[in-house]
């Protein structure tokens, strides 16, 4: 009886072991796609190229997750933080994931100093992991940049509301419904090119060989110019946007697009740390970097509507004076943000 027992001990441990390992063998592990190239190489202020880094994030790496008890839209974001690091891997984990049939949507991220370098590398990351993810063939970024597949014959401006509007393909046109709503070469953005950025002043318009024809010729202007990003307001009424150009890059220009009136406005003078940074939580203000000097910038807050500033930080009369920068960290309220000088956590209300 004694060995009778022994062997039925040993008989289940053995199956027990057995099942157990059988389970183990078949459990689903998560993987996510990389690259082994240096972001930087493609995304370093200068060069920003996300769609050539897009084609080098192909190589498979397995992680030790089972995946097999959770939801898809778990499995989302869990792909994403697997193949993000630094920054990008930071905000994706304050940052809404949602599957709606076979596209995925990326919830608003806010710009800080420095965010399109990051969000250069980190757009491509974010969406060929998803589109690894079977049943997803379109991800799409929720007030920020988008790459649209395709672009139909444009139109006049529209005002719906309906679709989150984005950029096109080549960066040249701010598009929605397929109809562009902006185009770099905008009358207002190349005369200001002309008047008020200094690129085209005296002595400057000869600086360089093809200078006098970005600036009296609109398809050279526009071959040299494209929106860095853009912002879009919560009612997607108001489009914030940063402009770049190869002159004198990686200089920008900030600037916001009212669609009810179809107006544009630029906000901050050509020059190295301008940056469209966010729309409060409601859309009534919005805050930009602008006023920089030397490598420290201001953070200027205004009025969506009227553009009226209603708080600027980090903004002495004379700007050699500023010795530290001033960082954006977050909204607080519609009239009150968090910000760092320096080192420095502080709150400002208005």
């Amino acid at each position: 009886m004694f060995m009778k027992k022994t062997f039925l001990t040993l008989f289940l441990l053995s199956t027990t072991i057995f099942t157990v390992g059988c389970a183990s063998q078949s459990s689903n592990f998560l993987t996510y796609l990389s690259s082994s190239e240096d972001p930087l190489k493609y995304c370093d202020g200068e060069k920003m190229d996300s769609e050539e880094y897009k084609k080098t994030i192909t190589s498979r790496v397995t992680t030790d997750t089972i995946i097999d008890q959770i939801t898809k839209d778990e499995l989302a974001k869990a792909k994403i933080l697997a193949a993000t690091s630094g920054q990008c891997n930071s905000v994706l984990e304050q940052t809404d994931v949602r599957l709606e049939g076979d596209t995925a949507y990326i919830g608003q991220i806010s710009g800080w100093a420095g965010s399109s370098i990051v969000m250069c590398s980190c757009h491509p990351e974010i969406e060929v992991n998803l589109l690894d993810i079977d049943g997803i063939n379109n991800v799409i970024f929720e007030g920020q940049e988008t790459v649209p597949t395709a672009i139909t014959t444009p139109t006049t401006t529209s005002t719906t509301t309906s679709e989150t509007p984005g950029l096109s393909a080549d960066k040249k046109s701010i598009i929605v419904d397929s109809s562009v709503l902006l185009s770099v070469d905008n009358d207002a953005i190349f005369n200001w090119f002309k008047t008020e950025s200094q690129l085209c002043d005296g002595y400057n318009l000869t600086s360089t060989s093809d200078r006098k024809a970005f600036c009296e010729d609109l398809t050279s202007f526009k071959s040299q110019t494209r929106f860095a990003s853009i912002v879009i307001s919560p009612d997607k009424m108001e489009i914030g946007f940063t402009i770049e150009s190869d002159t004198l890059s990686p200089d920008k220009v900030v600037g916001i697009f009212l669609r009810s009136a179809n107006k544009v406005n630029l906000l901050t003078n050509y020059y190295l740390g301008n940056e469209f940074i966010s729309f409060s939580p409601g859309g009534e203000n919005f805050v930009y970097q602008g006023g920089c000097w030397e490598g420290l910038c201001g953070l200027f807050i205004k009025d969506s509507e009227t553009l009226t500033e209603v708080a600027s930080l980090n903004n002495p009369e004379y700007l050699d004076l500023r010795s530290v920068d001033a960082e954006f960290v977050r909204w607080l309220s519609e009239n009150q943000v968090e910000y760092k000088l320096g080192a420095e956590l502080k709150q400002e209300s208005f």
